[in-house]
């Protein structure tokens, strides 16, 4: 018997990330809006070759992608997240020709003290949080978190092995199964809005 404890609030949402450290022209792929990581790890070639082969993706980075990518690949490039802290530079010119493309850039702020300032550098510009999730969603009533499980609604792509999270991607625990014990991990739990949390009597 199942009983369900969290449901997050992205879970009815499939998300797939892919980290371009490797390339296998994936068809299965082809169906499905992709969200490339090069903030997880980067091939340089096989970032162009993953760039040239999707139809449909968004790039997620911690470092700005170069204006000629995002000019080549406007048709395809939907959106751009720049994770950013007050100490990354972003010419006022390279926001603007972004726009000229077609491709909006997103500045997401790591750290919350910085969102003000930022917001105020870049004021003609889409400023956000780059929120996570936390321990604290949970009920308190959920319990022992290591006697919870959880199902994903996400899958991170990295060479060639599929991963239910970040936190797992980080450890090489790749998918072999959708039902997963859950941790008292920050890492992990800062992807809770991915998670069915959920608890199985056996007898």
């Amino acid at each position: 018997m199942i009983k369900t404890k969290f449901i997050g609030n992205h879970f009815h949402n499939r998300v797939l990330e892919l980290v371009p450290d490797f390339f296998e022209p994936i068809n299965d792929l082809k169906n499905v809006h992709v969200f490339i990581r090069p903030d997880y790890g980067v091939d340089e070639k096989s970032f162009f070759n993953w760039l040239d082969f999707l139809p449909s993706y968004s790039i997620f980075a911690d470092q700005v992608i170069s204006l000629d990518i995002l000019k080549r690949f406007s048709g395809k490039l939907k959106n751009v997240y720049l994770i950013t802290d007050r100490n990354l530079q972003i010419p006022d010119e390279y926001l603007k020709l972004s726009q000229s493309f077609n491709v909006p850039v997103t500045l997401l702020v790591k750290n919350a003290e910085d969102l003000s300032f930022i917001r105020n550098k870049y004021f003609d510009y889409e400023v956000q949080p780059y929120q996570k999730a936390n321990k604290k969603m949970l009920d308190k009533n959920v319990g022992d978190i290591s006697k919870l499980l959880f199902n994903s609604s996400k899958t991170i792509i990295s060479k060639g092995k599929q991963y239910p999270s970040k936190y797992h991607f980080q450890k090489g625990q790749n998918i072999v199964d959708k039902n997963f014990y859950l941790e008292d991990n920050e890492d992990l739990l800062q992807e809770l809005n991915h998670f069915y949390v959920y608890t199985r009597n056996t007898n």
